[in-house]
């Protein structure tokens, strides 16, 4: 048999009759949990505000001093004019999956491809955050999707459907971290 050691102490010998325990103690950065949600249906919106994608996780912390590693990945987005531009951002917790608003923008992450026909463009997005939510409580985290100017911007297809889109699959993860 195997043994586990931890930060150099041997939590598991492998013996039958040990194991990890609700006491055992792991050092910094391990990953408790991990709680996913995905989402295989296309979504469109014509918002140009962050608006939800339907897509939430959840997960309870279970050391108010863990963190929360929070991650969207967006198999595919497209939108209706070439100009136009998809924005994407994680919500919820204490924090949110943004950058500086310099351009009147916080987005996690943004799709433009600036082709002739955008309406059949596609591309894969992601974001992450880490999150300090201070507490033990469920904390829920959600996928938030919106458009820079007019139009319709889609997730999981293209704006248009052919024999030639990929329909995608997109993922919210939280894993609890040790901190």
């Amino acid at each position: 048999m195997a043994t586990l050691s931890v930060g150099g102490t041997t939590v598991f010998d492998g013996s039958a009759t040990q194991g990890l325990t609700s006491a055992t103690t792991f050092p910094n950065g391990h990953i408790l949990q991990c709680q996913v949600a995905s989402k295989t249906s296309k979504s469109t919106t014509t918002a140009t505000s962050p608006t939800s994608t339907g897509l939430t996780v959840s997960i309870t912390p279970s050391n108010a001093t863990n963190k929360i590693f929070v991650q969207a990945l967006v198999g595919s987005v497209g939108h209706s004019g070439q100009l136009n531009r998809t924005f994407i951002s994680i919500s919820g917790g204490t924090s949110q999956s943004v950058g500086d608003d310099i351009t009147g923008h916080d987005v996690g992450a943004c799709w433009c491809p600036r082709s002739d026909d955008a309406g059949w463009s596609q591309g894969s997005l992601a974001c992450a955050f880490l999150d300090a939510p201070a507490s033990t409580s469920a904390q829920t985290y959600t996928l938030n999707f919106w458009q820079s100017t007019s139009g319709t911007c889609v997730i999981n297809s293209a704006y248009h459907n052919d024999a030639n889109v990929g329909n995608t699959i997109t993922t919210l993860t939280a894993w609890e971290v040790v901190a």
